[in-house]
């Protein structure tokens, strides 16, 4: 019998073993951070997102630009007293800027749909990630998401599993 348990909660678990905060990149309305937080209490959890709909894609992603728009007015008052700090704004921006202050991460959580933002998110992110930390990318076999599995099969190819919800996880 399947688990009604989300999937990010199994990866939440071994994340919470390992040194390191948690960063999700593509967190819409803050729903898989604030599953995470409630498993990682001691870690901070950064959720990266423009909050504004989605970048404009590349001619492989599924979306449109401004899909999966939301307001900061709806995220922030979901955030307040937790363990989620929200991150607005492009990740060419933001995550250079987290990964020189936070320097190292347990879980990198890939949700952003989009493969020139998955790219910029491994990219930057990837070199943060501690020994045995986790990568988890999300709709792997998503067919509106075809630009993820082109990122995780060029940079993990063999490496990485794909669980039976279509998650992609990679142990550095």
């Amino acid at each position: 019998m399947a688990s009604s348990e989300h999937p990010i909660i199994r990866y939440a678990r071994l994340a919470n073993d390992l040194p390191g905060d948690i960063i999700e990149c593509g967190s819409w309305k803050l729903d898989s951070a604030l599953r995470i937080g409630t498993i990682c209490k001691e870690k901070i959890v950064y959720a990266c997102d423009t909050f504004r709909g989605m970048p404009e894609p590349t001619e492989i992603d599924g979306h449109k630009e401004g899909d999966f728009l939301t307001s900061w007015d709806e995220i922030m008052p979901l955030a307040e007293g937790t363990n989620i700090v929200p991150v607005p704004g492009r990740f060419k921006y933001t995550l250079p800027l987290i990964a020189q202050s936070v320097r190292y991460f347990s879980m990198i959580y890939i949700d952003c749909d989009l493969y020139g933002s998955a790219k910029e998110a491994i990219d930057i992110l990837w070199p943060c990630l501690v020994p045995q930390g986790i990568l988890v990318a999300d709709d792997y076999v998503n067919p509106a998401c075809k630009g993820i599995n082109l990122i995780m099969d060029t940079y993990f190819g063999g490496r990485m599993q794909v669980d039976e919800n279509g998650f992609a996880m990679v142990r550095k």
